[in-house]
């Protein structure tokens, strides 16, 4: 009797929970992000309005900027399972676990990968307009006499650790400024705050095409089509980072009902299929993508790996 008791309940839990995920969302899901404006938070927030339009549902993004993504990537570890609580996040959030031995989660293992929302060719390496140098020798040879300051989106963040390469591999030091968020960051090198920056294609692009900063190179084996003037480093006589390029995922907390995972993997394909959205994102340089779950768990394991290799070579210390 006790153990029929026992397995009734349990059935009846498990009803339940299907009979929920039948009906989800039946309230507001939220979609955080763990930086200020720009990059992730950019995607979620064009995401979120075309779920909105095909599911009928209620996505909001909300902001937790700080500690290079961790604190939101902390309130999403520890929210309800439910499909209620996302996190939208760079790959820059793999260097993590090689920054922080106390970290209240485990990227990989409590998180389920929804899918990759859109990848990033690679980043340009831009200059306030300001700064003497007017291509990447006369940068290197200014950095050799004098300090240059360089803005980042937070340590370990992917700004910080390819321009902490770049110093490396160049043999010239950087003094690094780092900033809450690509926002910030951005205005910094606008305003002549700090002198250059690694900037993804979807942060770059606009402010390029506006003249307001310049760009001395592109950090990849070939030149960006949208951009085609502008040369890779090895082209302009440098020695290139070599770190993966970036993407941009949908993450839940781990015991997120299947079905919840695959109904949100289904619309995040369907969205990403969608003209409009497709040509926000070609725009500003980022290719939509919208990966299986499965898919995005094996790109999230590399990162973890490049990242954590990245982190040492930039001299970070664990804390």
């Amino acid at each position: 009797m006790f153990r029929f008791a026992i397995s009734f309940f349990a059935g009846l839990v498990a009803l339940t929970g299907a009979a929920e995920a039948q009906n989800y969302p039946s309230r507001p899901v939220t979609i955080i992000v763990g930086f200020g404006q720009g990059g992730p938070d950019t995607n979620a927030r064009l995401l979120a309005a075309q779920l909105a339009a095909q599911t009928g549902g209620n996505f909001v993004v909300e902001n937790k900027p700080g500690a290079t993504g961790m604190i939101g990537a902390e309130t999403v570890a520890h929210a309800a399972p439910d499909g209620y609580t996302l996190l939208m996040s760079p790959a820059s959030i793999a260097s993590l676990p090689a920054m922080h031995k106390g970290l209240s989660f485990d990227l990989q293992k409590d998180f389920v990968p929804i899918s990759i929302v859109s990848r990033s060719e690679a980043s340009f390496l831009v200059a306030t307009n300001s700064l003497p140098a007017k291509n990447l020798q006369e940068l290197i040879a200014l950095a050799k006499s004098k300090s240059v300051a360089y803005s980042s989106t937070g340590i370990g963040t992917g700004s910080h650790l390819r321009m902490a390469l770049f110093g490396q591999a160049n043999a010239i030091k950087l003094n690094h400024i780092p900033f809450k968020s690509p926002g910030e960051a951005l205005s910094s090198i606008i305003n002549g705050e700090t002198q250059i920056q690694f900037l993804t294609s979807s942060q770059a692009l606009p402010y390029l095409k506006e003249g307001k900063i310049r760009a001395l190179a592109f950090d990849s084996n070939k030149r960006a089509e949208f951009m085609p003037d502008v040369p890779t480093i090895v082209e302009a006589g440098a020695q290139p980072t070599n770190l993966d390029s970036g993407w941009n995922g949908l993450l839940a907390p781990k015991g997120t009902p299947p079905e919840v995972i695959a109904w949100l993997e289904k619309q995040v394909k369907i969205a990403l299929q969608n003209p409009g959205l497709r040509a926000q994102l070609d725009n500003l340089g980022l290719t939509p993508t919208g990966s299986t779950g499965a898919e995005f768990a094996v790109a999230l394991k590399a990162a973890v790996d490049s990242m954590g290799a990245a982190v040492q070579a930039a001299g970070i210390k664990q804390k």
